[in-house]
């Protein structure tokens, strides 16, 4: 048995499934443009996200949603990165002179619940709790959508247009018959670890650091803890070892920068919480249809070394809102348009991609970097996204 979400009483033009930062984004700026959206979220912003290192760019993009001190506040300012890329020297890449300041450590989840605190101050309803069970498309375009809370209750929603912002998943573009195209198979074993940030030999910098199967990053987060992450290919994981703990404790001994950051207690006897997350380059194709489209991670996924997760997912959430408001008013080539700049930026990405990892050629018989100094072949990544869709 079906029934109407509590609290709404009309149809939104607008079903954002996923409430992440591209979601609550796009939806800010399309309620602010006088649409109506719904953002169905599968959570309530109360479990542990991974958390993230934004450069000072994102300072502008912050402020245009006019809430910049309160979507930084609670975070930790960051003055640079220490890198170990290429060679075994150390580098620091400050941000001292940046016209914007300092950059940010973000605690993701309080992060992405002030966006949708947000989101919900410009007349955007969420949704929370709720998960895709049904979606069907109407003969005028329009859309059924049927969720699950926690308890098994179903909820029906109708929907003029439909946005998918449920990141790497791409949970309604693959149910629509669309191809997450992966370009490789890059995984993070991210551990928080219990070292306050006044611990960490590099303070408030992210740290990177490459080694013979990976590379690593490092930063202190606001509770008062640190993360590191082991970044590697999910088939090398599995030539090692079953469990991602041991993985993280083994290749944690092969640094040497994020090692030695850990002053006031070792990091593998202190870890607080362990998972691994999708962190692969790719691309949904198609990216949208007649009266739906992908947004944010759903439609073009970065690697974290890029520096461009959230950031780019705010802004492609912008551009989205932008095409999605010309296309109900008339402009049947705006999705065409998003789409196609889209996939312009990220073959940009993906030459700026392989310059980076070719800095590091230490380990040339090693899987992991022989895949990323190879030209990757657009047939093979293709049939690779088939497989593992």
């Amino acid at each position: 048995m079906t029934s109407r979400p509590r609290g709404v009483s009309d149809v939104p033009e607008v079903l954002v499934v996923g409430g992440g930062p591209a979601g609550s984004t796009l939806a800010t700026v399309l309620a602010r443009l006088g649409r109506s959206v719904l953002i169905i979220e599968r959570s309530a912003y109360e479990t542990s996200r991974p958390s993230e290192h934004v450069p000072p760019s994102a300072h502008p993009l912050l402020r245009q949603l006019g809430n910049s001190d309160r979507l930084t506040a609670p975070h930790a300012s960051s003055p640079g990165i220490t890198l170990s890329w290429g060679d075994s020297a150390i580098q620091h890449r400050d941000y001292l002179f940046d016209p914007y300041g300092s950059g940010l450590l973000l605690d993701r989840r309080e992060f992405d619940r002030n966006l949708a605190e947000i989101a919900k101050e410009s007349g955007v309803r969420v949704f929370a709790y709720n998960r895709l069970a049904l979606l069907e498309p109407k003969p005028d375009g329009s859309w059924l959508v049927q969720t699950k809370d926690r308890t098994a209750r179903s909820f029906t929603f109708r929907g003029g247009f439909l946005v998918d912002a449920t990141g790497r998943l791409s949970i309604v573009g693959r149910r629509l018959a669309a191809n997450r195209r992966r370009f490789d198979r890059l995984v993070g074993i991210m551990a928080q670890v219990a070292v306050r940030p006044t611990q960490t030999g590099c303070g408030n910098r992210l740290v990177v650091e490459s080694t013979e199967t990976g590379w690593w990053y490092m930063a202190a987060v606001p509770s008062e803890r640190a993360v590191a992450v082991f970044m590697t290919d999910s088939d090398q994981i599995r030539t090692q070892r079953t469990d991602i703990t041991d993985v993280w404790r083994h290749e944690l001994m092969r640094t040497n920068v994020v090692r030695a950051s850990f002053t006031g207690a070792a990091a593998a006897d202190s870890l607080v919480r362990m998972l691994i997350r999708s962190a692969d380059t790719s691309i949904l194709e198609p990216m949208h249809g007649r009266s739906w489209l992908a947004v944010g991670e759903a439609a073009v996924a970065y690697d974290p070394l890029s520096a461009r997760g959230v950031v780019r997912a705010m802004q492609s959430g912008m551009e989205a809102a932008t095409a999605i408001d010309s296309f109900l008013a008339g402009d049947r080539t705006a999705l065409a348009v998003f789409a196609r700049e889209q996939k312009d930026h990220f073959r940009r990405y993906l030459v700026e991609r392989r310059q980076t990892y070719r800095e590091e050629q230490r380990w040339p018989a090693s899987p992991f970097w022989s895949r990323r100094h190879s030209v990757l072949s657009s047939t093979a990544s293709g049939a690779a996204g088939r497989k593992s869709s």
